[in-house]
């Protein structure tokens, strides 16, 4: 009987460590899907920053990679996070958008304006 004491109160002492390596376990998960979901959602790698050039895909494949991330996400309920920093890259990489186009579809000034650049001098 002492012996059975014994190996169950070892087999409690070491199940004691477990919640914490799920708790890590369970991080290292939501990091991974939080940083692929950015990464679909975006087209490229966050860490990196964007392309110089814009890279497009298919609905149909975003949407193939994107669900099964979602909805696991959705399971772990950690969605809001991944979506609220996807939100915030998109806003900053939008907000420039419209004075680059304008930029790029007027002439520069002292071409418009004849004597612009002698003034300018």
């Amino acid at each position: 009987s002492q012996s059975l004491l014994a190996s169950e109160l070892s087999g409690v002492s070491s199940l004691a460590g477990i919640a914490t390596g799920l708790e890590e376990t369970k991080a290292v998960i939501e990091r991974t899907m939080a940083h692929e979901l950015m990464e679909v959602a975006l087209g490229y790698d966050p860490s990196q920053g964007p392309p110089a050039m814009p890279v497009e895909a298919l609905s149909s494949e975003l949407d193939v990679r994107l669900v099964p991330l979602a909805e696991g996400m959705l399971a772990l309920r950690t969605l809001h996070t991944p979506l609220r920093l996807l939100s915030d890259a998109l806003r900053k990489e939008l907000k420039p958008l419209p004075k680059r186009s304008l930029q790029a579809a007027l002439p520069p000034l002292s071409a418009a304006v004849p004597g612009a650049a002698a003034a300018g001098a």
